[in-house]
C-alpha cells in the first residue's frame, strides 16, 4: 500500500495554516495584555481628536498646532514617526480642548470633502 507524500503545494498550504494560526493566538495573547488607557501616548479624549493623514514629510507638531489653532485651541499635537527609524509616518492625532471646537472643523471638512 502506498502512503500519499505531501506535494510542495500541500506543504505550502500547511505552512500557511500554520503561520495564519500562530499569528492569531500571538495577537490573542497581545489583546489580553493591551491596557489603552495606561498608554502614555494616546489622546486623552477620542471624541475631541481628529487624524488628519496625507502629510507632508516636513510637517511638524508646531506648523500643525498653528493651523489647526485657526478653530479653536489645541491641547495636544502629536505627529507620528517610526519608532526604528525616526522617520515621520505622515500622520498625526489633533486634540482640541472643547468639543464644539472639534465639531466645528469636522463639519467644515465635511463640506470640504463633497466639493
Amino acid at each position: 500500500m502506498r502512503t500519499k507524500e505531501e506535494t510542495p503545494q500541500d506543504k505550502k498550504e500547511r505552512e500557511w495554516r500554520e503561520k495564519i494560526l500562530a499569528h492569531h493566538k500571538l495577537v490573542k495573547e497581545e489583546m489580553k495584555k493591551w491596557e489603552p488607557k495606561k498608554n502614555s501616548n494616546a489622546t486623552m479624549d477620542p471624541y475631541k481628536t481628529l487624524f488628519v493623514s496625507r502629510l507632508d514629510k516636513e510637517s511638524t507638531a508646531k506648523k500643525l498646532k498653528r493651523i489647526f489653532e485657526e478653530f479653536g485651541p489645541v491641547k495636544d499635537v502629536r505627529l507620528i514617526h517610526d519608532t526604528k527609524t525616526g522617520v515621520s509616518r505622515n500622520y498625526a492625532f489633533i486634540e482640541f480642548e472643547k468639543i464644539d471646537d472639534f465639531k466645528s472643523i469636522l463639519s467644515l471638512l465635511t463640506l470640504l470633502r463633497r466639493i
